[in-house]
C-alpha cells in the first residue's frame, strides 16, 4: 500500500528518471549521461536477464552504437549474418542479401540480448551511473513543471522523486504506460509460437538466416555462432489442440523435420519457450513530461527481428533531444518531434 506522500523520503533522481533497464532503458540512460544530463535508472528485476531473448542487431542500430562508442565491443562479441535464405519445403526459393544495404555495416549481428545488456550496462557504468535494481514504480503524477514518482524497493520501503522528465522503458506490461493513462491499442495474433536455443547439425549455411515457408507452418533458423542457433516456429493455439507449457526438444525437432525435410539435428538446448505475441501501440509517445520508448510504446511480430532495434532507436532519438532541452539549448517543443 502506498503511504501518504508527505510521509515518504525524497530521493534526488536528477533531471530524468528512466524506468526499466533492458536494452532500451540502458541506451537512453547512457545517452543522457553522455550528453551531460543527470539521470537515474531503476528496474524492478534483481538482476539482468540471463536468456538470449532478442538476437539480431541491424545496421542502423550498429550505427547508433558507433555514435555511442560501443560498436567495437558489439562486433567483437557478436556473430555476423550475411543474409536470409528463403525456402519452401523442398527447395530454396529466394535470397535477401545484406551486402547492398546503404551502411558501413552490411550485415546483421547475432548476439543474445543478455550480452547486449551486459555491454550497455558496462558502458553506462563507465560514466559512473549504475542501475538501481529491485525497485519498482508504484505511483506517478505530473504538473506542468515536474513529474512526481513513487518507487518501492524489495523490502517494501517507498520513496518519492521529483524530476523534470520521466521515461518508461519498462516493456510490454509497462507500469509507466498504465499509471500515466496511455492506451495500448491493438490485439493478439492468432498463432502460438515456440522457440529453442540449441546446437544444430545438417549442413545449413552458418552465416545466413534460414526461413522455411510451408503448408504446415513457418520455421526460422538463426545461427548464433559456435554451431548454435535459434529456432522459432508457429504452432497451434491451446484452443486448437496445441500443447501448453514450454516445449520439449523432441517437439521442436519434430516440427523442424516435418517442415524442412533436411535432416537438421538439434541438441543441447539452453532455452525452450512457448509464447503468444501481439500487435499494439500507443496513439502518442508523450503525455506532458512523461514518455514511452520501446515495447512500452509498441509491440509487434518478431518476424524481421525489429523489436529491440526500434526500441534502441527510440531511446537514441529521445536521448539527444532531452539533452538539448535539459541544457536549455532549445524549446521543449523539440520533444514533440519524438512522437
Amino acid at each position: 500500500m502506498i503511504q501518504p506522500e508527505h510521509f515518504l523520503p525524497f530521493k534526488d533522481s536528477g533531471q530524468v528518471l528512466v524506468i526499466g533497464a533492458g536494452p532500451v532503458g540502458l541506451t537512453l540512460a547512457s545517452e543522457l549521461v553522455r550528453h551531460g544530463v543527470r539521470c537515474r535508472i531503476i528496474d524492478k528485476a534483481p538482476a539482468p536477464v540471463s536468456t538470449s531473448r532478442a538476437l539480431g542487431i541491424f545496421p542502423r542500430t550498429l550505427e547508433v552504437f558507433q555514435i555511442m562508442g560501443i560498436v567495437d565491443q558489439v562486433l567483437e562479441a557478436g556473430y555476423p549474418l550475411a543474409g536470409v535464405a528463403i525456402y519452401n519445403q523442398t527447395e530454396q526459393i529466394g535470397h535477401i542479401g545484406f551486402d547492398a544495404l546503404p551502411s558501413r555495416y552490411r550485415f546483421v549481428i547475432s548476439l543474445p540480448q543478455s550480452e547486449t545488456e551486459r555491454l550497455l550496462n558496462a558502458h553506462l557504468m563507465s560514466f559512473g551511473t549504475a542501475v538501481d535494481r529491485d525497485r519498482e514504480l508504484v505511483g506517478l503524477s505530473q504538473t506542468p513543471g515536474m513529474v512526481r514518482a513513487v518507487t518501492r524497493d524489495s523490502a517494501g520501503i517507498e520513496e518519492i522523486s521529483e524530476v523534470d522528465w520521466l521515461v518508461g522503458c519498462d516493456g510490454a506490461h509497462s507500469s509507466v504506460r498504465q499509471l500515466a493513462g496511455f492506451t495500448f491499442e491493438g490485439g493478439a495474433y492468432d498463432e502460438a509460437f515456440v522457440l529453442a536455443d540449441v546446437k544444430f547439425s545438417g549442413g545449413l549455411d552458418p552465416v545466413h538466416v534460414h526461413m522455411f515457408l510451408t503448408d504446415s507452418g513457418v520455421v526460422g533458423i538463426i545461427p548464433t555462432g559456435k554451431g548454435r542457433c535459434r529456432v522459432i516456429a508457429n504452432t497451434l493455439r491451446e484452443s486448437e489442440g496445441g500443447l501448453v507449457g514450454d516445449p520439449s526438444l523432441a517437439e521442436i525437432q519434430e516440427i523442424v523435420q516435418r517442415r524442412t525435410n533436411l535432416g537438421i539435428g538439434l541438441t543441447d538446448p539452453v532455452w525452450l519457450s512457448r509464447f503468444r505475441i501481439a500487435h499494439r501501440k500507443v496513439p502518442k509517445f508523450r503525455t506532458g513530461r512523461i514518455f514511452l520508448a520501446g515495447d512500452s510504446a509498441h509491440v509487434h511480430s518478431p518476424a524481421g527481428g525489429q523489436g529491440m532495434n526500434t526500441g534502441i532507436q527510440d531511446a537514441f532519438n529521445l536521448g539527444w533531444k532531452l539533452g538539448l532541452v535539459c541544457h536549455r539549448k532549445c524549446s521543449d517543443s523539440l520533444l514533440d518531434s519524438y512522437n
